[in-house]
């Protein structure tokens, strides 16, 4: 999915990632209205911004692929789930704890901000 292919476009309130979408780049979702994201296996790449500045996200499930480029990952949830019933992000993270480690850091919240849920793959 490109670079800012829906950036800030308010009306899209869902996405479903098909089983061969490879790459989410930079800002391809920022600003938009969706409040439930699931980042399927097949996803190896999220860029910098992918999902910033959704105000609305408040769940999100992601099925970590170990192949997944962390280069160039950077503030990729930054500024969202401000809007959410909660105020937080609730993530539920399909990986381990050395994965999540590597990529918490990358995700542009702090821990006051997301309530994480891990599953073991």
């Amino acid at each position: 999915i490109g670079q800012n292919a829906f950036k800030n476009q308010s009306g899209l309130t869902g996405v479903v990632f098909s089983n061969n979408t490879g790459v989410i780049a930079r800002s391809a979702f920022e600003g938009t209205n969706i409040d439930t994201l699931s980042i399927t296996s097949s996803v190896t790449t999220v860029a910098d911004r992918a999902f910033a500045n959704m105000s609305k996200l408040e769940n999100v499930t992601w099925y970590y692929n170990p192949d997944t480029e962390l280069g160039s990952m950077v503030d990729v949830f930054k500024g969202s789930g401000t809007n959410s019933s909660t105020g937080k992000i609730n993530i539920t993270f399909h990986g381990t704890e050395a994965q999540w480690n590597d990529v918490k850091g990358k995700i542009g919240l702090t821990e006051s901000q997301y309530v994480l849920t891990r599953v073991d793959p």
